[in-house]
């Protein structure tokens, strides 16, 4: 009796599987109330440019990036100085463009860009490295360091190989300084795997080669 309710059970779950795929492969599942996925995202990304224009301290070093700049703890990374961290995740050049003022505000001395492959889906390497510019263009009267985007254990690899030597041009045509994080972070493969646990984000171990990186550069 035993193994038959197993069965049951088994041949209940493949069945719900299933029916389940079917249902939403077509539309057909009940609507539970509550916000789709993409306006859930919008609202946290609007929370946390809130959260960051809520204060706007004279700061030494102003960060503005993706989720690889707003999950990192630069105020531990970098004792001593006043740090604001403006990267927002989930954004990419054309948002970051459109937060410029966010970074004037704290009049920093110094001030890291980075970014790029959340532009993956939308943007071309040559468009995305045109709004780059426009970003460093916007913090012309600024101490700045362009980072190249950083490389992925991903699908979009090739995008962001495609997308570096684009941005270098834009950086050296301004006379930006240039750092590339892939000289040291990366192999032929991408990301270096200890220094990701997703082959995108950053761990521990990431976040304190990209310090490592950075330190010569402080101010």
């Amino acid at each position: 009796m035993k193994g038959v309710i197993i069965l049951v059970a088994v041949i209940s779950t493949i069945l719900g599987v299933g029916i389940g795929k079917y249902l939403s492969r077509y539309d057909l599942l009940p609507d539970f109330g509550g916000p789709p996925i993409e306006d859930l995202i919008t609202q946290k990304t609007a929370s946390r440019v809130n959260e960051i224009q809520a204060f706007s301290p004279d700061a030494d070093i102003a960060f503005i990036g993706d989720s690889i700049t707003d999950r990192a703890r630069l105020g531990e990374a970098f004792p001593g100085l006043v740090v604001v961290n403006r990267g927002v995740a989930g954004h990419a050049f054309p948002h970051m463009l459109r937060r410029i003022d966010d970074v004037l505000a704290t009049d920093p001395e110094l001030v890291f860009v980075l970014g790029g492959i959340n532009g993956a889906d939308f943007q071309k390497p040559l468009e995305a490295a045109q709004t780059f510019g426009a970003i460093l263009d916007a913090l012309a009267d600024t101490n700045v360091v362009a980072q190249s985007a950083l490389e992925c254990r991903c699908d979009h690899l090739d995008y962001i190989r495609a997308l570096n030597p684009l941005l270098e041009k834009e950086a050296l045509r301004r006379h930006v300084t240039w750092l590339d994080l892939n000289d040291t972070m990366s192999d032929q493969n991408g990301l270096h795997p200890e220094l990701s646990d997703d082959g995108i984000h950053l761990n521990g171990q990431g976040f304190r080669a990209w310090r490592d990186a950075l330190l010569p550069l402080l101010p």
